[in-house]
């Protein structure tokens, strides 16, 4: 059959079939695949689990889906095949089982392996395995995205975020601001020179997000509340065309997301118990380059009282961060909002350190 027969064969009746979540290779963002049937593989990815096919100059095929891509070249088989192993978000996994069960696949799992993780096996037309990971204990597996936002910390007075942003207006958020703090701004000008992809951790409002895109960085702002998404979409979605609004959790695997130069923290990461403390490191991490850097903001254990978030010193970010990413700035600072005072922070700086 013709290359661009290849791409057209049944595309309408297929793809409405096939997996919608985005799949996303652990660890790496290209593969070359050895395969026997080019025309049996791209159905295979293509049709079953939702990968876009294109064809290249040097006449090889790819399948792709965001910043993962796959390389198909023809050639002899090894018995053993290899292993492709994909991220997905943990609410999802059932659905993508029964998914592909439904398209003739057979599928095995879900299975529990160290770590927390959840994953779905199955073979590709060559024998190859693939891997569908999702981290999360069993019991989250049959929970909502919403119910698992909802054990991601809590908002003042106890209130879930997504109950939080539904019932307080943006204005009166305790760290509403509509301007870049001046910290920030003093160390995106030394350590994030421009242009660059920039991930906002923890957008609540969206009004940083907004604005470090209005500076010229293409940014992803992220939120666990789908109520602040749907607001901040609403207030600046179409202003700039390198600023886009995500519901994801930063403490779940983020690399659907693509890769990123910088990241962005006011606020987020001291909410965040302890216990998912090195969940944060480990999938801000994973989008980060080495080299990267990350832009953290917290408040310090010199503000009085223990009501709101946690509070750190710089030695204690050091630490949570050592290994992963080294601190290259660090100052005394204060959250701008709408409180009487304002509270005592620490900013820094963090390099995402070498593999």
């Amino acid at each position: 059959m013709c290359d661009a027969c290849i791409g057209k064969k049944d595309m309408e009746d297929s793809t409405a079939k096939a997996l919608e979540v985005p799949l996303v290779l652990r660890g790496v963002r290209r593969v070359i695949v050895p395969v026997s049937d080019r025309l049996k593989s791209l159905e295979f990815y293509r049709d079953k689990l939702g990968m876009m096919a294109r064809a290249l100059p040097d006449g090889t095929w790819e399948v792709s889906t965001g910043q993962t891509a796959l390389r198909f070249m023809e050639c002899p088989q090894d018995k053993e095949g290899i292993t492709m192993t994909f991220w997905l978000p943990i609410w999802e996994l059932l659905q993508a089982q029964d998914r592909l069960r439904a398209l003739g696949l057979q599928v095995n799992g879900p299975s529990e392996r160290p770590g927390m993780e959840q994953v779905l096996t199955l073979k590709d037309p060559d024998n190859h395995n693939i891997e569908l990971v999702a981290r999360g204990s069993l019991s989250d597996l049959t929970k909502s995205r919403l119910e698992l936002s909802e054990k991601r910390g809590r908002g003042p007075s106890g209130q879930t975020w997504e109950n939080f942003y539904n019932a307080v207006s943006v204005e009166d958020m305790p760290w509403y601001t509509d301007c870049l703090d001046e910290d920030l701004i003093i160390a995106l000008s030394e350590y994030a020179p421009l242009p660059g992809r920039l991930l906002e951790l923890g957008t609540g409002p969206g009004t940083a997000a907004a604005r470090l895109a209005a500076l010229g960085y293409e940014v992803v702002a992220v939120d666990i509340a789908s109520a602040a998404i749907e607001q901040a979409r609403l207030r600046f979605g179409d202003l700039n065309p390198h600023l886009t609004y995500k519901i994801a959790d930063v403490c779940q695997p983020l690399l659907h997301l693509g890769s990123f130069d910088y990241a962005f923290d006011r606020g987020c990461f001291h909410g965040i118990a302890p216990e998912g403390r090195e969940q944060y490191v480990l999938h801000i991490a994973g989008v980060i380059r080495p080299g990267g850097r990350l832009f953290l903001k917290v408040f310090s254990r010199d503000e009085p009282g223990d009501r709101g978030p946690y509070r750190f010193t710089e030695a204690e970010i050091t630490e949570i961060f050592k290994g992963t990413f080294s601190v290259l700035y660090a100052m005394k600072s204060t959250f701008g909002g709408t409180l009487t005072h304002s509270p005592k922070g620490l900013s820094f700086v963090l390099e995402r350190q070498l593999a």
